[in-house]
């Protein structure tokens, strides 16, 4: 496999603390040096030469530049296939997941009170199945407790106004005024 004099040779095992990464080097032939009838490398490999990784899904070695920077030993192509794959697959229990862990409620809970507001925003009505994503679980920030099931749209909103009844009742009071501008 030569290329520009130079050649991708071997497996170097790296061991980083408790993990272990595979590599392979692109060097030239200067860069290796023979001990005992075998060939070994050197710790270095020289300015300019490309450092190479085995995929651990496609075992294909490529370019450290198929790889993203902190995802381990997949490269980009299978990372990103792993992830979509997965994301679908684990969806509805990332779901259940958070609204336990963030609101206290299981995915019970979130059916049974979707189905207490007739099946979509506690506020404009619109049904779940319009939306991209599950609605949002509405809390009372100063207690926890959960108040209802929101569309985006309504959840912002009440966000915005900062979750004043005062505020949301002045802004209720001005959707009901007109400006009519006098005549000069």
């Amino acid at each position: 496999m030569e290329e520009n004099n130079e050649q991708i040779y071997g497996i170097i095992v790296l061991a980083t603390g408790d993990r272990k990464a595979s590599f392979c080097l692109s060097m030239s032939p200067s860069a290796r040096l023979p001990v005992a009838g075998k060939t070994a490398l050197l710790g270095a490999a020289p300015l300019g030469d490309k450092l190479m990784k085995r995929c651990k899904i496609c075992k294909e070695v490529k370019n450290d530049d198929e790889f993203y920077r902190n995802t381990g030993k997949k490269c980009k192509s299978c990372y990103r296939k792993y992830t979509k794959e997965h994301l679908y697959k684990y969806k509805h229990l990332q779901h259940g997941y958070r609204l336990k862990m963030k609101y206290g409620i299981t995915k019970l809970d979130y059916q049974e009170l979707l189905n207490q507001q007739g099946g979509g925003c506690a506020i404009c009505g619109k049904p779940e199945s319009e939306f991209k994503y599950p609605l949002n679980v509405d809390h009372d920030h100063e207690t926890g407790f959960v108040r209802g099931l929101l569309c985006p749209k309504c959840n912002t909103a009440i966000g915005y106004l900062n979750d004043d009844k005062e505020l949301i009742a002045r802004a209720l009071d001005y959707m009901g005024h007109v400006y009519i501008p006098e005549e000069q």
